[in-house]
């Protein structure tokens, strides 16, 4: 369609409404990034922020894991993700979406941020519900990348639940990871610990990490994750992964571990005990509706986040180095308290 000017900054690009969903495309007058509404809200954008998020759900999982080869992506977005997930030399990449109007616009308008990466031969496409995709399917993947949107959206919170998190645990191989993505902002600090608990319920082991101002990344498996660091310089030493780790200042072995907020051993001091999304009591989509438009954002006590550096990985690779003494560990730490405050 036509661009239209909108009042409110922004001029639309395009609109269209399929059997599911109404999506559109806006770019900023003020600052050209391109934005992805569906249903009115944001998914995806090209602004600096949604951008390192979009491509670290892709690195940190696929850095963290030994050997990648099969790759599930629940919910196309931009496709940024997809781009970056193919940049770590995957054989197989499933993608699974449940709109038509989303593939269209990701296609015609991100096609320079996604490389046009629905055409890779590696990429499959699968225009399915992704509850109904992950119960019917036989397939396993390495690695599951769940990016659906903000939990408050009607429909959304089926892939936050117990029973999901079940079935995708089923779909992955032995050592697989599942990279979950959660957000702060507009949700308090109970309801994305219920997040946590419920994915804790399935998964023993769950790091938290942190993405960009708001967004975080649950990474959990069945086994402990401990990145060796030698095998990971090596990942991130490929050409195209460490040109695009670059850009996020996360191209250093200590920068990429560093965006581990909590560890596992940790994770149950912020999550505690208490009520778990499931299919038959679906609460968390009324709760985080309540702080939508309340401004809270869901805060990790300093308390947790200081033991988290005592039990995370930038402290035991350090300590497993000759010569890295107590100072140097104490100044990598504070250095991670002054990169964002606010979440600290």
């Amino acid at each position: 369609s036509a661009e239209q000017r909108l009042t409110s900054g922004r001029t639309l690009l395009s609109s269209e409404e399929d059997d599911v969903n109404l999506v559109s495309v806006e770019r900023s007058t003020r600052t050209g990034a391109r934005a992805l509404r569906v249903n009115g809200k944001v998914d995806a954008s090209t602004n600096a922020d949604d951008m390192r998020t979009q491509r670290l759900l892709a690195h940190a999982p696929l850095l963290l894991h030994p050997a990648a080869r099969s790759v599930l992506v629940v919910g196309l977005g931009s496709g940024v993700t997809i781009r970056s997930a193919l940049r770590h030399g995957v054989e197989v990449l499933h993608c699974v979406e449940i709109s038509r109007a989303v593939v269209r616009a990701s296609s015609r308008w991100f096609g320079d941020e996604n490389g046009q990466c629905l055409h890779d031969p590696r990429v499959k496409l699968i225009l399915d519900d992704a509850r109904r995709y992950v119960e019917r399917t036989t397939y396993r993947y390495d690695v599951v990348i769940s990016e659906p949107s903000n939990p408050w959206m009607s429909g959304v919170g089926n892939l936050y639940t117990v029973e999901f998190f079940q079935k995708l645990r089923e779909r992955l191989n032995p050592g697989g990871l599942l990279c979950q993505w959660i957000h702060t902002y507009n949700l308090d600090s109970d309801t994305l610990a219920m997040v946590m608990r419920t994915v804790r319920s399935v998964f023993p082991h769950v790091h938290v990490l942190r993405l960009d101002n708001g967004d975080l990344a649950l990474i959990a498996s069945t086994a402990s994750v401990e990145p060796a660091q030698e095998a990971l310089t090596e990942r991130m030493r490929q050409p195209a992964v460490q040109h695009e780790l670059a850009d996020l200042l996360a191209s250093h072995p200590l920068a990429f571990l560093g965006l581990q907020l909590i560890a596992a051993e940790d994770l149950e001091r912020f999550s505690g005990t208490g009520a778990v999304q499931t299919d038959d009591r679906p609460v968390l989509e009324y709760r985080a509706a309540r702080t939508l438009h309340s401004g809270v954002a869901a805060v990790i006590p300093e308390k947790i986040f200081r033991t988290g550096t005592r039990h995370g990985w930038v402290r035991r690779q350090l300590e497993s180095r000759d010569g890295a003494g107590p100072e140097l560990i104490e100044f990598c730490e504070l250095a991670r308290d002054q990169y964002d405050p606010d979440i600290y």
